[in-house]
């Protein structure tokens, strides 16, 4: 089934304004309730320690409403995660975007400087927040390009909706999107120090990704050199439809007889070499992990007889994306890893590499400040 991003609920907040001292004391006190902002909490939630800090993060950004005035903006890596784009690790603050006189910066707010036009700015559940397209540019200019892929791939996904049974659909409008962004980045944003970075984002991302494991995955490769893959590569076994996250399509005659990694088979014809990025939750979607374990092996081997050779990987191998890369690369015909170059604007560093800036829940007897 074809699923795209949506946007998150925003927290409901107790506000210090609408209580009194000791009616906000007494309802801090009966749930545990955690500062998302000067003069508001947010109701502590348990889970993992992903779901707590994406929760933290909404919280902040909800604690905003109401106290930016009206040339401020949500933006960047927090207006994406209000559009529900793929986000890395919360950094501990809300970024805001607004004219020259940016005001001081606090431990709860990041702010950015800069002049947006009405056409990109939209209001969502209250809130003014950067356009899914200023986002995109926000973020591939300043996240990096691990993170600023995925947000680009999630927001031309939402932009585009594209179908995987039917990929040429989207093209047309995608290629529309993307020369406009390009256009975009070329005209206002050309002093950027991030702009190396943010040019060859833009100019991979694709809609056809499904989530953010995907995009890291081909990130890992393309930046590495390799050839960009297709997204959603259709494969046909036994009556059965099946679609890779990325493949490269070679004839048998593109490696060479003494190649140690040369696909083996018995047919002629094309061969595959397809990637795989698999989600921790995709082995507990039925209650049974071994399940969903004997399913896929059947698919592999029934990929298998089509000449696809799959490889699948998990978050796990993104840890090492040079490593990752190139071990893809080295599944390729030896002719083409040998003329594998880097793309010195994928393997760059964020511009900001500090350490997040997390803020802890409180306790259930926190010291309420108004």
């Amino acid at each position: 089934m074809t699923t795209y991003p949506t946007a998150p609920r925003l927290p409901s907040l107790l506000l210090a304004r609408d209580h009194t001292r000791a009616t906000l004391r007494r309802l801090v006190g009966e749930r545990p309730h955690f500062r998302a902002g000067p003069g508001a909490y947010a109701e502590s939630v348990t889970g993992p320690a992903w779901q707590v800090r994406e929760h933290q993060a909404l919280a902040g950004i909800a604690a905003t409403r109401g106290r930016l005035g009206d040339q401020v903006v949500i933006s960047h890596a927090s207006a994406a995660r209000v559009h529900g784009l793929w986000v890395p690790p919360w950094d501990g603050r809300t970024h805001v975007t607004g004219p020259s006189a940016p005001g001081r910066q606090s431990a709860y707010l990041q702010r950015h400087v800069a002049e947006l036009g009405a056409d990109e700015v939209l209001e969502i559940d209250g809130l003014r927040v950067t356009t899914i397209s200023r986002t995109i540019l926000d973020c591939a200019l300043r996240l990096g390009p691990r993170w600023g892929l995925a947000v680009a791939d999630s927001g031309f996904r939402i932009l585009v909706r594209p179908s995987r049974e039917d990929p040429g659909a989207h093209l047309s409008r995608q290629e529309a999107i993307r020369g406009h962004l390009l256009d975009w980045l070329g005209r206002d944003f050309r002093c950027c120090p991030g702009l190396p970075t943010a040019i060859p984002v833009v100019s991979l991302a694709n809609g056809l990704c499904e989530s953010s494991g995907e995009s890291g995955l081909i990130w890992s490769a393309v930046a590495n050199g390799a050839p960009e893959p297709e997204r959603q590569y259709p494969v046909h076994a036994e009556g059965i439809g099946y679609f890779l996250d990325a493949a490269w399509e070679f004839p048998l005659s593109a490696w060479t007889a003494d190649e140690p990694r040369r696909p083996r088979t018995t047919r002629g014809g094309l061969i595959v070499i397809g990637e795989e990025y698999d989600g921790e939750l995709k082995y507990a979607q039925d209650g049974d992990p071994r399940r969903e374990v004997l399913r896929e092996k059947t698919r592999q081997d029934r990929l298998l007889q089509r000449n696809v050779f799959l490889q699948r990987r998990t978050h796990v191998d993104l840890r090492d994306p040079a490593r990752l890369g190139r071990e893809i690369l080295a599944r390729l015909p030896r002719r083409i890893a040998l003329a594998a170059r880097p793309i010195p604007g994928l393997l760059a560093l964020p511009p900001d590499t500090t350490r997040p800036r997390l803020r802890a829940p409180f306790g259930p007897n926190p010291r309420v400040w108004s």
